[in-house]
């Protein structure tokens, strides 16, 4: 049996079997559950966003030391007015 969600595939198997024991033979119920990712998922949705949170951080850096009020402009917030 095959289930898919947005982010991974599971696939899974449900077997019963006979095994043997040294108290003797037992049916067993055995499951297999065999998970993929979806790395295009993963790509966009995870790693995408991290690298540009990080490239973001490196902007204040870039601009010129003595450009002490851009830096400031950089992590200020804006002020509601109304």
């Amino acid at each position: 049996m095959h289930i898919s969600i947005s982010c991974m595939r599971a696939v899974f198997a449900v077997y019963v079997i006979i095994a043997a024991f040294i108290a003797g033979e037992f049916s067993v119920l055995q499951v297999n559950f065999n998970l993929r990712r979806h790395t295009g998922y993963f790509l966009i949705q995870v790693y995408v966003p991290c690298i540009l949170i990080v490239v973001l951080s490196w902007v204040s850096f870039w601009i010129h030391r003595e450009a002490t009020s851009d830096r400031v402009g950089l992590g200020k917030q804006p002020s509601r007015q109304g």
